[in-house]
């Protein structure tokens, strides 16, 4: 009777209208995390420019392994606020997209703890032009006691053009 009752909330809820098979309750908090920590309240910090651009598109899990995977999907679409001098993504951009978005896979969990960066490789394959559809998948790797190890990769949407690869290693200090 209970769980009838709490249906019509959560329908309502705009977890509902992400896609990926993780349940309610895990959209729920990377959605939470994510407006909180990431696109909300930003003024003066750094890529408070780029960060509304980001959108959340899909959460999903999956086993491998024997573990746990945490899979989000991002998209995004080049604006004047990513672009360098030669009017494409700034490395700089790429980089900070993919710190963004690699973090956000460790929402899901509900026990949240200040991690920081340890190291962020980033492979640039090919340039985004102004007005690109990105398309940026991030995935949980391998999440011990000490320290996260997150992938990334970002694609052109429309033309299926791998961009860049990364790997985000985080620690808890």
């Amino acid at each position: 009777m209970a769980l009838v009752s709490i249906l019509p909330r959560m329908s309502r809820h705009p977890a509902v209208s992400i896609s990926g098979n993780a349940d309610l309750a895990s959209k729920a908090r990377v959605l939470a995390w994510w407006e909180k920590y990431l696109v909300g309240p930003s003024s003066g910090q750094f890529g408070a420019n780029v960060k509304p651009h980001l959108k959340i598109i899909s959460i999903g899990t999956f086993a491998e392994h024997g573990r746990d995977v945490f899979e989000i999907e991002h998209e995004a679409v080049v604006s004047e606020a990513f672009l360098n001098c030669n009017n494409v993504m700034h490395g700089g951009c790429t980089a900070f997209i993919m710190d963004v978005c690699t973090t956000s896979v460790l929402f899901p969990f509900s026990e949240q703890r200040m991690n920081v960066s340890l190291n962020l490789d980033v492979i640039y394959h090919a340039p985004a032009p102004l007005g690109t559809r990105l398309h940026i998948v991030s995935t949980s790797v391998a999440l011990n006691k000490r320290v996260l190890t997150l992938s990334c990769e970002i694609y052109d949407a429309d033309r299926g053009t791998l961009l860049a690869t990364g790997k985000h290693m985080k620690m808890y200090p």
